[in-house]
């Protein structure tokens, strides 16, 4: 359900962890111990703490404090010398106060009635403030005065944690969750994470000043996030719940109360919610369990709790119908429409144990089967759907139900409501195949095997993720071995009419809803009425049983005889292995064993962008969207994903500037068939019809929204105008695209996809010799192909625009949002001390811009930089800054991002400053030479340009020789404001000419 928030499987999730349990205790009872099975339901134990639960994780240490704070200590070292630290307060929006329809809200918030003690969003404003710090970590207006930073924030950017990325948070219905993600784990700086969680939790000073600097933050990202989606979702929200606290309930709240909340309100909030009965911490990474318990103890342990009990939440009515319940909400600039159909009803606490296991194990299944028909469903020729979902799921402990969502065109809304009505009655009905049920379970038999071959290099930041959805969910958190053993056996014995009696009982309810949003045609008489004639007229229809095709086995495993290796070099510092294949193919390998099972792979095919015969972009599109969703000679897509299904084998394509590029994530076990898709994908494409159907309903609908959309329109209109519009970074029209069929791209790629140059670089937890046999009876076996990369020097001149006056681009919405994009010429990718320098200078520039927009204007939310170097055209690249802003604001904002790069140019920069901002790049440097992804896509080239691998040999230390000096000389060298160009994204209707509006 896109507008609720789901729980996974515990069948397909990845929980657990196989290491050693700390057996060193704290001694006294300061601490509980609290794995033990409970004698009544009790909301805040742990799943595993209820009687009857299934085991969990035996590697997770529980306890609770004397004053009634949970915790969970979970060992991994993955990232090595990581640690993660979650902190939950277990009370979200639906704790806030305010009035409790949505229409006593409306008329809340347009004045019309007065809600003296309305909290709506100060939980996610209390949330913002955090960061503020308290007893340990203490911000202070006049310091900032002064130009001093947050303290937490520098704390961890010298530490190596980037704000967001490192240091975040989020406020949602029924949790707020504080999350530092350390890339380190000495003791002393655990310790400071404890001592930022300690300030969370109950130190915090919550200044007046504060909360005046930072409302128009929060403004901003509301304002950022307000989008025809997110009015269909509060839409759907009232329909749903209007008779309980979520309808309105939004986590990021109400603009008057943010405007005019108090200071005793938001003091209030935090000492009613924020109390440690009502938090749980979490730690996972390579920590020493018995001295983390004994710091939590000491840090947390004098907390203490209001004198009264945290009062038991009414969430009001749940709903639930006998009936027929129908809601529609019109969304003029949304590009599509959604039917929703529904069934629900109050929540009733489950203990997971062994049957309730199993249970989630067969509704998955169940979902996967009913998802594949909708695969079929889609590419079939005159089929209304574009997309859908089945889910069975729990809200918030208040609301349990399953619903079938669909997307469509404006245009098929009708057909797509009646299509899925007896898609779903068809399923209730006839149940399903054994075909499709062996599938499914074959599928997850797949899955769960990658996962525990990948169970030792599981993600710290991950592992605490789960093991805090774990308890809202109500699933035991188990470590994959624990879930192996559970789902083999029971598959094995598992039948089809097991699964099709759950996939019947998840809907088996008197009473539908339907919700239909979007941008509906106008309705004859009552929309709510319409709507339900139809879905009464549809289910009138007699429905037949689903038809399962029969599968063809695989066809593409053999490629003729392996090819020969007329070239070979190891390069030892690296661990690189390079071959030449006598076909003229070139292989880049790397064995490495930081993520267990698997492996990514990389490969650049002909010249890509440089290929493109003439000037016009329609062939890329098509190209994008329709080469490999057209499957192959043997096999359409849709057999595809079943004949693999619950196998990590794929390719992902796009044309990049001097190469067709494709990329894959797979494991050790589907290397070979990796690569023998990716030579059918290369020698044997289907061009099938219906890949250019769909992707004729998907531009329909792009095109649809393009005039609507910041975020379409941006991503259209910078690359043509930063390429001084040049007509190969144009976007096409309609009518060009249009125009295309198949034969134009199977013109345009044939040549270069079968006999253009070819470089592939695999990465990952492997045997080399394995890999090596594998790429020989693959792309080793293909046809002879170019020995050299063309130089195409008539493809190569690109040129950056001239400075101009700030060029408005109209935006036709009514939501009131606006977008500032601020770009630099830049340079070529050649010369790799410039390169990573600029990289350097583009996060001291988002800094800047989050002290400067952020911490003291309060205009924007989250200002950003990027920094762009081809390495295909001569001399082009780019450094842009940008911003989210209040339309009203837009001139300010340019004037404020102007002027903070421009005193980076005169003023230099400091030598903190360049330490709290190289930090983190070089943790997530020292992260990233430890993954595969990272490797793959730095070796790919190297072949054609073998200084990519001195430019390997030396980037950490490239990076730790950044200078100030260096900063400020490229500062002054490209962040010339006479030679920028700017960009304004605006909407037309001025908030003065709406009427209602948003």
């Amino acid at each position: 359900m896109r507008i609720l928030i789901f729980v996974s499987f515990a069948v397909l999730a990845l929980v657990g962890c196989s290491g050693h349990r700390g057996e060193a205790r704290v001694p006294g009872s300061a601490v509980q111990r609290v794995s033990k099975k409970a004698s009544a339901w009790d909301p805040s134990l742990w799943p595993h703490q209820r009687p009857g639960a299934i085991d969990p994780d035996p590697a997770v240490t529980y306890g609770r404090l004397e004053n009634g704070m949970a915790y969970a200590i979970l060992p991994n070292d993955t990232p090595k010398g990581h640690v993660s630290v979650h902190l939950c307060v277990r009370s979200g929006s639906v704790s806030e106060d305010g009035p409790l329809s949505p229409q006593a809200q409306s008329a809340v918030d347009a004045g019309q009635e007065a809600y003296p003690h309305d909290e709506r969003g100060v939980l996610h404003l209390l949330e913002h403030l955090s960061f503020f710090g308290g007893e340990y970590f203490d911000w202070s207006l006049e310091a900032t005065k002064r130009g001093g930073t947050n303290p937490l924030v520098e704390v961890l950017q010298r530490a190596g944690m980037a704000f967001g990325p490192h240091t975040n948070a989020f406020t949602s219905y029924d949790r707020v969750v504080y999350m530092l993600d350390g890339t380190q784990n000495t003791p002393t700086f655990v310790t400071t994470l404890l001592k930022a969680m300690h300030d969370f939790a109950g130190g915090l000073k919550l200044k007046p000043e504060a909360i005046e600097k930072e409302r128009p933050i929060v403004l901003s990202e509301k304002r950022q996030r307000d989008t025809p989606d997110y009015q269909s979702y509060r839409a759907e929200m009232e329909f749903l719940f209007s008779g309980s606290r979520v309808a309105g309930r939004s986590p990021i709240g109400s603009d008057r109360v943010i405007h005019e909340v108090t200071h005793d309100t938001v003091q209030g909030l935090y000492k009613r919610l924020y109390r440690p009965d009502n938090m749980m911490l979490v730690v996972v990474g390579a920590v020493d369990v018995a001295a983390l318990e004994q710091q939590i103890q000491t840090l947390f342990g004098d907390l203490k709790n209001p004198s009264s009990a945290l009062p038991k939440l009414d969430y009001g009515q749940a709903p639930l119908t006998q009936d027929l319940r129908v809601g529609v909400h019109v969304e003029a600039e949304s590009p599509q429409v959604s039917v929703n159909f529904y069934q629900l009803s109050p929540y009733e606490p489950k203990v997971e144990t062994l049957a309730q296991h199993n249970l989630q194990i067969k509704r998955t299944l169940a979902k996967m089967i009913l998802m594949d028909r909708m695969v079929r469903l889609i590419a079939e020729e005159g089929s209304p759907f574009l997309s859908g979902s089945f889910e069975i799921y729990n809200f918030i402990n208040f609301v349990q139900g399953s619903e079938f969502s669909i997307d469509t065109k404006p245009e098929y809304w009708e057909k797509a409501l009646e299509l899925g009505e007896r898609t779903l009655r068809q399923a209730l009905e006839y149940g399903f195949s054994q075909a499709e049920c062996d599938r499914a379970t074959k599928a997850v038999l797949n899955q769960m095997e990658e996962i525990v071959r990948c169970a030792t290099t599981r993600p710290t930041s991950r592992l605490a993720t789960s093991l805090v959805a774990s308890f809202f969910s109500g699933f035991v958190f188990e470590s994959p071995e624990q879930q192996w053993e559970l789902l083999k056996d029971f598959l094995a014995k598992v039948s089809c009419k097991d699964i099709e009696a759950t996939f019947r009982e998840a809907w088996s309810l008197p009473g539908t809803w339907i919700f239909v949003s979007g941008n509906l045609p106008p309705l004859q008489g009552n929309s709510e009425d319409y709507v339900a004639a139809l879905y009464r007229r549809s289910q009138k229809t007699a429905v037949e049983p689903w038809k399962d095709a029969p599968l063809k086995p695989w066809a593409y495993e053999n490629w003729g005889p392996a090819g020969d290796i007329v070239k070979r070099d190891y390069r030892e510092d690296l661990g690189v292995t390079q071959l030449t294949f006598a076909n003229n193919t070139r292989v880049t390998l790397k064995p490495m064993h930081f993520q267990s099972n698997q492996v990514a792979l990389e490969c650049a095919v002909g010249g890509g962008l440089l290929d493109l015969p003439g000037e016009d972009r329609s062939l890329i599109a098509l190209y994008q969207n329709c080469y490999l969703a057209g499957g192959l000679e043997a096999h359409s897509l849709e057999d595809l994903k079943l004949i693999l299904k619950g196998r990590p084998v794929g390719w992902a394509t796009l044309v990049d500037e001097d190469g067709f590029v494709y990329s894959s994530q797979t494991t050790r076990s589907d290397l070979k068939t990796n690569l023998q898709l990716f030579c059918a994908a290369l020698m044997a494409p289907g061009y099938r019809p219906e890949s250019l159907r769909i992707f004729h309903k998907n531009m329909d609908l792009l095109y649809d929204n393009l005039p609507k959309s910041i975020e379409y329109t941006k991503q259209i209109t910078e690359p043509y105008v930063l390429h001084n519009k040049d007509p190969r970074f144009e976007f096409p029209s309609k009518e060009q695209l249009y125009a295309l069929n198949l034969s134009d791209l199977k013109n345009w790629v044939q040549k270069p996809l079968q006999s253009g140059y070819l470089e592939l670089a695999i990465v990952g937890d492997y045997d080399l010799e394995e890999a090596v046999a594998c790429c020989a009876n693959t792309v080793g076996a293909l046809n002879r192909r170019d020995p050299s990369f063309p130089a195409y020097p008539q493809c190569r001149p690109v040129s950056f625009p001239k400075a101009s006056r700030p060029e408005l681009v109209p935006i036709e919405t009514r939501i009131q949002n606006a977008f500032v994009s601020i770009s630099w010429k830049g340079n070529d990718g050649w010369n790799p001390e410039e390169v990573v320098g600029m990289e350097v200078l583009v996060e001291v520039i988002k800094d800047r811009l989050r002290l400067a927009l952020r911490e003291e204007m309060g205009a924007a939310y989250n200002p950003g930089a990027k920094n762009l170097n081809s390495y295909a055209f001569p001399g082009y690249g780019y450094i842009s800054a940008f911003s989210y802003a209040n339309p009203l604001d837009v001139e300010a904002v340019t004037e404020r991002m102007a002027k903070e790069t421009k005193r980076i140019a005169d003023a230099g920069v400091t030598a903190e400053e360049l330490e709290r901002n190289l930090n983190p790049i070089l943790a997530r440097l020292k992260e990233a030479r430890r993954s595969n992804a990272h490797w793959a896509n730095n070796l790919l080239g190297a072949h054609r340009h073998p200084e990519f691998l001195d430019w390997l040999r030396a980037e950490e230390a490239r990076y730790k020789a950044v200078t100030t000096d260096q900063l400020q000389a490229l500062a002054k060298q490209y962040l010339n404001w006479d030679n920028a160009v700017v960009l304004w994204y605006e909407p037309e209707i001025a908030p003065e000419d709406l009427k209602g509006g948003f």
